[in-house]
């Protein structure tokens, strides 16, 4: 961060320098921020129990901040406490509920007694500790995902893509995300390019093979598990992948006209 406040901390750092005086109120506002990106790195990391930890501490300091609250609602989800991250949630969206909205997940989202619902208001506003995480938009994705909202998770995926345009990962969500939708021709370019991005990944190839056969094109399909086989020589995906290519390559031939 090179010593420099980020966006959003610097109400945070003002309200510091009514406890430690105006003169420290930098310096405070950087430790502020130094926590902030320490839980963020855990987050990351998948390290929830430890991130949590450090959004509490950071929530004692500032208990009426929604900074640090929402930042205990997505370590208290990822560890599968969801009714408390609820509360943590609704909490921090009563002090700022412009979050939300500012992501697309406010009058749109489920009121949250569901475990889907759960996920989208712990990670919608996640987003705002750093806007410019691709994770965050990711993970809002996989929980609209689950809960059959393809639209809204693909647009979450592409957000992602946006700002990391070189993680293979964001561009196969956005496949699977695509093929859910039955856009096919778009899932194979995702998976694609995801596969491009990291040739040493059997699932990406395994999963251009899926939209091939979808689109009928059984040889390359295929080429593409074989691919995939090569990587991993036990996945089963692959194997399977292979044997149905080929049947319905048999089945071809046979057709008339085939």
């Amino acid at each position: 961060m090179g010593g420099r406040i980020p966006h959003g901390l610097g109400r945070i750092a003002r309200a510091g320098s009514r406890m430690v005086g105006r003169e420290t109120a930098y310096d405070h506002g950087l430790r502020i921020n130094a926590l902030v990106s320490r839980g963020e790195r855990l987050i990351l990391r998948k390290k929830f129990a430890k991130a949590l930890k450090v959004y509490s501490r950071l929530l004692e300091m500032y208990p009426d901040s929604p900074l640090p609250r929402l930042g205990v609602a997505v370590a208290l989800f990822k560890l599968g406490r969801r009714g408390e991250a609820m509360v943590e949630c609704d909490r921090a969206m009563g002090m700022e509920p412009r979050y939300l909205a500012s992501y697309g997940c406010g009058d749109g989202a489920p009121d949250g007694r569901g475990a889907g619902g759960g996920a989208v208001s712990a990670y919608g506003p996640s987003v705002s500790l750093n806007p410019r995480y691709p994770y965050y938009h990711s993970s809002c994705g996989d929980s609209l995902y689950g809960m059959g909202r393809r639209e809204e998770a693909l647009a979450a995926y592409v957000r992602a893509v946006e700002r990391d345009p070189n993680y293979d990962h964001y561009h196969a969500s956005c496949g699977d995300a695509l093929s859910g939708l039955g856009r096919h021709e778009e899932a194979l370019a995702a998976h694609g390019r995801a596969a491009e991005l990291r040739p040493d990944r059997p699932y990406h190839h395994a999963s251009c093979g899926d939209e091939l056969s979808k689109l009928g094109r059984h040889k390359e399909a295929m080429a593409a598990y074989v691919r995939a086989a090569e990587i991993s020589p036990n996945s089963a995906w692959a194997s399977r992948g292979c044997a149905d290519a080929l049947r319905a390559m048999d089945r071809n031939e046979g057709a008339p006209g085939g």
